[in-house]
């Protein structure tokens, strides 16, 4: 058995800034995904950078999510997302790329909780069973909700609060002491606006809603 994960010693990271798009020629299916690009590599595309996937046809399962690059491979213009399975994916037919920098660290975050992720179901249940059947068919949002501390400074608050005004999403990693770590491509909602009551600390909240399923690297 696996020890147990605490909610201490937690990193959370919030995007501040991305390369210039990319385009992907090619993702392979197979246990580890090989992605093949095209033109000039952004500088800070290497082993360990954080890319994020946009506008993926075919292959729609990694759409709007991110990985870390593994094997990057300049001369042959490849990469490997890390831990990525692309075994049961539709094929890949178009899509691009950023680099993604993540510069801006939570500081007042206290309670983080999740949500969604479960998926809406098609009844096909017919006149001839006794038995009710159903299909999964489109995946609800995951969101995460964070409680924080009411600091108008904290920079990855700073950076939700940014996106939140200008309609944009963000690259977000927790990062666990223990070395797992989560990444996720989400729509922060941060208005900024305090909670609380009557002798308690000051609080305010910030939910992200995923653009797609988060990606888990087990370091």
């Amino acid at each position: 058995m696996a020890e147990p994960i605490f909610w201490t010693n937690v990193g959370i990271s919030v995007q501040t800034a991305v390369s210039e798009i990319f385009a992907i020629k090619s993702i392979s299916k197979a246990v580890e995904a090989l992605v093949v690009f095209e033109g000039q590599a952004p500088a800070d595309l290497k082993d360990g950078a954080i890319v994020r996937l946009t506008d993926v046809n075919g292959m729609v399962a990694l759409n709007d999510r991110a990985f870390r690059v593994k094997n990057f491979d300049g001369a042959a213009k490849s990469f490997i997302l890390e831990g990525e399975d692309t075994s049961d994916y539709g094929n890949f037919t178009g899509g691009s790329a950023v680099v993604v920098t993540l510069g801006a660290d939570f500081r007042s975050v206290q309670e983080v909780n999740a949500s969604g992720g479960d998926f809406e179901k098609a009844d096909i249940t017919t006149v001839h069973g006794m038995l009710r059947r159903r299909r999964s068919t489109v995946q609800n949002p995951v969101t995460f909700g964070f409680t924080n501390l009411f600091d108008m400074g904290d920079p990855g608050f700073k950076e939700c609060v940014k996106a939140h005004r200008s309609k944009t999403t963000r690259v977000i990693q927790f990062s666990f002491g223990t070395g797992p770590k989560i990444l996720a491509v989400g729509a922060p909602a941060a208005t900024g606006v305090p909670t609380g009551q009557a002798q308690g600390v000051v609080q305010t909240p910030v939910d992200i809603e995923c653009q797609g399923m988060p990606t888990a690297l087990e370091s």
